[in-house]
């Protein structure tokens, strides 16, 4: 027996739809992983380097390294040092 494309269409739509809803799920909680280590990131070199001392884009990486979580990827984690790094270094120290 064929079932009607009508009913076929509903069913894949249903499918992707949850889907989507676990794709859109893993993307928002690495979302909120990023801007808690953006945050945390950014407190550490504010507090550490930004008033105090100059640090090489590459040496900040590599002692961040120690507060990445393992499950995290290694390569958006350096490109979130990077970008905090850049964010301060462009900036002057407040008075």
């Amino acid at each position: 027996m064929k079932l009607s494309t009508n009913i076929q269409k509903k069913a894949i739509s249903f499918y992707s739809y949850g889907l989507n809803k676990e794709k859109y799920k893993k993307i928002e909680e690495l979302a909120k992983q990023i801007q808690v280590y953006q945050n945390f990131i950014s407190e550490i070199y504010y507090n550490n380097y930004f008033q105090k001392q100059k640090i090489t884009c590459s040496k900040f990486i590599t002692e961040m390294k120690i507060y990445r979580n393992k499950d995290f990827s290694s390569s958006f984690f350096q490109q979130i040092c990077k970008q905090v790094y850049e964010r301060y270094e462009k900036k002057k120290p407040p008075k």
